[in-house]
């Protein structure tokens, strides 16, 4: 699996082909937008159902990469859980992984639009629960604010050539992650709310391999 490394406000970072970002001399793994629980809530609320393996393949890819990139501490950039009642009513399966993959590690849950810092009071769940946090003196948060910050909630996707992937999105003062788990969807990188955070830049689109493009593309590329 190639993955495609770049610089960022001084940070040497890797945009990984399976939508991960490692940061290697911090030995941090940044994810986002796992969204557990997703298919509970859409029950719950009468909506359309998802694979009910859809947690455990999002858990199985996070535990792949950890294995992989040896991360010392994982920072979750919001949306964890698709919302506070999906945290709390956690199949044991799914508690009993998140635990196992903590253990030994530092992990920080950062409050997303769907969970909220609060939500983890009481959770029983390893790790901290922050609003945002800093590390290298970028901050790292669910919604993109001030710059420079490394950011989520827009699970940013970008059509090349026909096919339509998840994709980074590295502008001058922001860097966007796509959606980390599974059956998230996501927003096409042209519209408005991406392409006025992100101007000229670069978008790194995942799959089989990381393609790292000039952004915005070209319309015979498209």
């Amino acid at each position: 699996m190639k993955h495609h490394a770049f610089q960022f406000h001084g940070a040497d970072l890797v945009a990984r082909a399976d939508r991960a970002l490692f940061w290697p001399s911090q030995a941090t793994l940044v994810v986002a937008d796992l969204h557990l629980g997703k298919g509970t809530r859409q029950a719950r609320r009468g909506g359309a159902l998802l694979p009910p393996y859809a947690e455990e393949e999002t858990l199985d890819r996070l535990a792949a990469v950890l294995t992989a990139t040896q991360a010392r501490r994982v920072i979750v950039l919001g949306d964890a859980f698709d919302d506070g009642q999906s945290l709390s009513e956690l199949p044991a399966r799914t508690r009993d992984t998140l635990t196992r993959l903590a253990d030994t590690r530092d992990w920080l849950w950062v409050a997303g639009n769907h969970d909220f810092a609060a939500d983890w009071v009481g959770s029983g769940l390893p790790g901290r629960a922050v609003n945002e946090t800093e590390v290298q003196g970028l901050a790292l948060r669910h919604v993109a604010g001030r710059g420079p910050d490394i950011s989520a909630h827009f699970h940013p996707a970008v059509r090349f050539v026909g096919n339509r992937r998840p994709a980074f999105l590295i502008g001058a003062e922001h860097l966007i992650l796509p959606a980390f788990g599974c059956f998230t969807g996501g927003l096409d990188a042209t519209d408005p709310a991406l392409a006025s955070l992100i101007g000229r830049g670069l978008a790194v689109l995942t799959g089989r391999t990381a393609l790292a493009v000039p952004w915005p593309l070209e319309p015979a590329r498209v």
